[in-house]
Formats: structure tokens, sequence, C-alpha cells
């Protein structure tokens, strides 16, 4: 056929060749002419491999600064597209807009616009109104505040602005149905009356404030009286009433200002000058003058020096006498009697304790009484309940115990503690015990149960098994009644 050109089975065109009228021996209904990509010939194509559109479904950047970035279409193909590095370089921000300007390394800008608040203001309109850069919301906004108030039947209602919210109903006002104020009132000793616009008044006291002296009788001032607070002078002194909330008091003889001493002349001053009183008599040192006597200076007019004081110079004892002499004979010399036919010294033969004093024996036959709380050392030794001393309950009140028991015997038990004991009465005097206790340490082997204890008799023991032999050693004291 002449200008035909039949293609079976692929065509392959290359070089400046152009195709007039192609006649296809081909039907097109389910292929298509196209460029086979996988040996670059034009072939009949299937039309299925044609299906849908075929675009970039995904991405991925992998690496630092030149980076490959693989594009996936959605048929699964995929693009690798090397030496990728585009990223920002700098960037501003506008204040005033608030668009921020971005440079990447292509030389490209690129704008992100930011919105922000960056003040609130009353707007006088119970609203405020917003300021700030970017889009912005609704401006002003109006907002639930309190704007009336209106009381009636007992019943306070808060409006809220352009009902934002349910108006506020504050209940329990009574009956009222205003404001209640004061129309008037009235000062009268010391009693301020108020009045009030509902028709009631009230009164409220204390309008008064108290006045004393240096004599006579303390004075209470009420405010509100017709007579007038007086304040009167006295010996040397006049008022004068010179302004109306002034009382000016002047004195009718000359005053003192002030003063000085040097070398105990005494010098005044005055509202009228000066005046010298004169120079103190007075002494400015004392010294010992090894006689007996004492010398002194000073100023003014003083008395002779030195000056003989009674000193007790010397002492003898005698006939149980002790003679104390006083010098130069000023005194007459001082004796004390009482110390029996002692002619030498006097010293203690022996002595008693009990709880609350301890009574001293003399070799002159006297006694002297130390009279402070005494503490006595007892011991008990033996097994089972042992008694360890034993107080009149009805003289002493209480009894306080330092104790220490060790195990007789072989034992190795060791136990220090405290023991008190307070003592009670009834009503028919019979002694009773109102308290016991005791705390301890144990040292060694445990010694089981012992432990101190009281009787209502005044008896204070040590209370131990039948089998334990112990001893304990005690500092004791009693509080006598």
């Amino acid at each position: 056929m002449a200008h035909e050109l039949v293609a079976r089975n692929g065509l392959r065109v290359s070089g400046s060749t152009f195709l007039g009228d192609v006649q296809l021996d081909q039907s097109l209904s389910s292929t298509i002419l196209a460029l086979d990509p996988s040996n670059n010939e034009v072939n009949f194509l299937s039309l299925a491999s044609f299906s849908g559109d075929t675009f970039i479904s995904g991405g991925t950047l992998s690496g630092i600064g030149d980076s490959t970035l693989v594009l996936t279409n959605n048929q699964g193909g995929t693009i690798s597209i090397a030496d990728v590095n585009i990223h920002v370089t700098g960037g501003t921000l506008n204040g005033s807009t608030g668009a921020m300007t971005f440079t990447n390394n292509q030389g490209v800008d690129f704008n992100v616009e930011v919105a922000a608040v960056t003040g609130l203001t009353y707007n006088n309109d119970w609203d405020v109104a917003l300021a700030g850069y970017g889009t912005l919301g609704t401006s002003p906004i109006e907002l639930p505040f309190i704007t009336g108030a209106t009381l009636n039947g007992g019943s306070l209602t808060l409006e809220i602005n352009q009902g934002l919210e349910s108006d506020i109903v504050v209940s329990g006002f009574g009956t009222l149905t205003g404001d209640t104020f004061a129309t008037g009132g009235t000062l009268s000793s010391s009693v301020l009356t108020i009045d009030l616009n509902d028709g009631t008044d009230f009164d409220v006291t204390g309008f008064q404030f108290n006045l004393t002296g240096d004599q006579g009788i303390g004075q209470t001032v009420q405010l509100g009286l017709a007579t007038p607070l007086q304040i009167i002078g006295g010996q040397g002194i006049t008022t004068v009433g010179s302004a109306t909330n002034i009382i000016t008091i002047n004195t009718d003889q000359p005053y003192v200002s002030g003063g000085s001493i040097t070398n105990n002349v005494i010098t005044l001053n005055t509202s009228n000058g000066t005046t010298t009183l004169g120079t103190v008599d007075a002494l400015t040192a004392v010294t010992y003058s090894s006689a007996w006597d004492v010398a002194f200076a000073g100023t003014g007019t003083l008395g002779t020096t030195p000056v003989a004081l009674p000193f007790i110079t010397a002492a003898t004892l005698n006939a149980g006498s002790l003679t104390l002499a006083i010098n130069d004979g000023l005194e007459s010399d001082i004796v004390v009697s009482g110390f029996g036919t002692l002619t030498g010294d006097t010293f203690v033969t022996g002595a008693t304790v009990d709880y609350p004093e301890a009574t001293l024996t003399r070799n002159d036959g006297n006694t002297v009484l130390i009279d402070s709380e005494q503490t006595i050392r007892v011991t008990s030794t033996g097994a089972g309940t042992q008694v360890l001393f034993n107080v009149d309950p009805l003289v002493y009140g209480a009894v306080h115990v330092e104790y220490f028991l060790s195990e007789k015997g072989g034992g190795n038990g060791y136990r220090s503690g405290f023991f008190t004991a307070v003592f009670g009465r009834d009503a028919e005097n019979t002694p009773s015990v109102e308290f016991a206790d005791w705390s301890t340490v144990d040292l060694g082997t445990s010694l089981g149960v012992v432990e101190l204890d009281a009787t209502a008799n005044g008896e204070i023991r040590v209370v131990a098994g039948a089998t334990q032999n112990m001893d304990c050693t005690a500092n004791t004291r009693a509080v006598k009644i």
C-alpha cells in the first residue's frame, strides 16, 4: 500500500523522521501506543498499567548537609534525588506585625505570621480591649461585671453586664426596700444619738475622758455639756485663753531652764539670767590612814580629817565571854556571852541527822541546829522482802530514794534506779499511799521481779523472791509536811 507505514510488534523512530497518516492494525480498546520504559521503544502497552494517576505520596530526607531525598509514589515506586541541601540560614521578626521572615541557602525568603496578644486594657465600658499583632479575636470583649443593683422586698439583685450571666439575687435583707442612712445626730453628756432615715435612733456612748492630778480626786470630762472644760492656774501659774483652741500657761516667777556644776560650784540658768548658788561641801576622796581611821578630801568646808572610826581592833575570850575591843574607845567594847566555860576553841563532838535537819553537839555542851533537808544513806541485805527504812507518813508527805541493788550468792545481776512515794491521809487521819513508782536500769543478768514499794505505815521495802538474796544501798530523802 503506497504511503503507508505498517508497524508490527513495535516501531523505532530515530533522527528527524516525520510521520504523516499512520494506519494501525491494532485495536486500542485495551492497549495504548506509548513509550515503553523498559526498552525506550514505542510499543502497545496495556491500559491496565495506566488505571489511575501516579503521584508522590511521601518522601524522606536523610543525612546531614548534602542529603538524599527519596520520593515515593502511590504505585510504590521511588525516585532518589542526591545532594539535597536546602536549609534556613537566618530570620527576622517584625514586632509590629508579628511576621517572621526566614531566608534559606537558596536565597529564597518565606514568611510565617504569628498572632499573639501583647496587652489587655479596660475599655471603660464594662469590657476589655485586646492589643497585639497578627489576626486576633473580637475586641473589645464584654465581661460579666456587676453594673448595678436594686434592693426590693428584702432581696438584693446584682445586675450582670449585658446579661452575659444571670443576675445574682441575695436574699435575707428583711423588709428593707432601700438604703438606711443617718440623717442627723446630737451629742449630750458623752452620748451621741444618731437619727436614721427610717425613723429609728441609736446611741453611741463613751464620748468622755478622765483627768487626774498630783493631788485631789480624778475627774471625768463628758463631751456635749454646756459647761466648758476649765484649766485653772495654781500657785505661781496663770492660764490665758489665747485662741479658740489654745490655752497658754504662764509662770509668775522665774523658772530654771538649765544649769551646770563645775568643781562642786552649782550655777542655774533661769528666765531672768544666770544665778550661782554656791559651792557644795562634798567629799571627793576617802583613804584609810593605817591607824584605824580614814582621811578625806573634797570641796567647801569639810570637817576634821582624819576621822577615827569604831573598828574592832582586838578580841579576848575569857570564862565563856568574847570581848571585842573598839578603836580609841569610840564605842563600848562588845561582849558576846554564851561560850560556856570555854577559854579556848569550840568544836563539834557529835551529830544527829534527821530528814528535815541536822543537830551538831559541841564540846561546851551546846548544840547547833542545821535547818535544811538532809540525805540519809541506808542499807538492807537478805532474801525475800526486806524493810529498807521507814518514816512516819503523818509527818512526811513524800520520800525520794536513789538506790543500787546487787545479787548475792554468786549472781551477777545489778540494778540502779529512782523510787518516789507520796503519802496521804483521810478525814480520820488514817495514812495511805497515794502514789509509788520507780525507774530502773539493769546491768548483767536480769534480776527478774525485784522492785521497791511503800506501805501505808511508812515502810519502804525491797521486794524480791524468796530465793533472791539481795544487797541494797540507797540515798534517801523525805519531805516534811
